[in-house]
């Protein structure tokens, strides 16, 4: 299980999965492997993508080394790193967003589930979004402003639906109903529009919950039970 942080793309580092979960799923028999990504300062979307090819690579090509099954490797993404594991899970097919990074370019790309936490972000209802979430929008996409028709091509670029189709990655995805970061109507979107075209979607409303992985811990049965099942 790949592990994608946290931070706006533009913060935050992998060591934030060792109180986040990555130790727990690691007790349950899993190779966690949390990886860095460049932030949106650094490189423009979708590098952050080629990124996590690079490391899915790397696990395949080092599988024996690491006791990996090469198969079955999924990703798992909190917040803004809950949004690249996403829109990885549905470009497995897509080789645009599968980069050179790190060579090892004959192994697979392919991610065969995906976790999500609160990462979710409907590009069609960003007037939804806090100024500050949608600021990070565009510097990830590096443009002035989201809502004017010169981001429009950006925008659909990273419009995660427009990519979705029969086959992607099997999605879990956990929201809590008192984020005040990213609304959870967000993950409603993107869950329905992703199962609108074939994509095995589910969406666990965690009640009371805000912007953070206390969720992980409480629903961590649910966790166990997604992944034994698909991945």
């Amino acid at each position: 299980i790949i592990w994608l942080h946290g931070g706006g793309w533009i913060s935050e580092t992998k060591e934030s999965a060792e109180i986040n979960g990555a130790f727990e799923l690691a007790e349950l028999g899993y190779v966690v492997v949390p990886i860095d990504y460049r932030f949106s300062d650094v490189a423009l979307f979708p590098a952050q993508i080629h990124d996590l090819r690079g490391a899915i690579r790397f696990l395949r090509a080092n599988a024996v080394t690491y006791n990996i099954i090469p198969g079955r490797i999924g990703a798992l993404g909190v917040s803004s790193g809950g949004t690249l594991a996403l829109f990885a899970g549905m470009t497995n097919d897509e080789p645009a967003y599968w980069g050179n990074v790190g060579g090892n370019l004959e192994q697979s790309n392919e991610i065969k589930t995906v976790l999500n936490f609160f990462g979710s972000v409907s590009t069609s209802h960003l007037d939804e979004l806090s100024v500050s979430k949608v600021g990070k929008i565009e510097s990830l996409l590096g443009c002035e402003d989201a809502f004017m028709p010169e981001c429009a091509d950006e925008l659909a670029e990273f419009t995660v639906e427009n990519h979705s189709n029969v086959g992607d990655a099997i999605v879990e995805t956990y929201h809590g109903t008192a984020d005040n970061e990213v609304p959870y109507s967000h993950s409603k979107y993107v869950t329905q529009a992703l199962k609108h075209d074939g994509v095995q979607a589910k969406l666990t409303l965690t009640p009371g919950y805000v912007h953070e992985m206390s969720m992980f811990f409480d629903y961590l049965p649910k966790v166990k039970s997604f992944l034994k099942k698909n991945l």
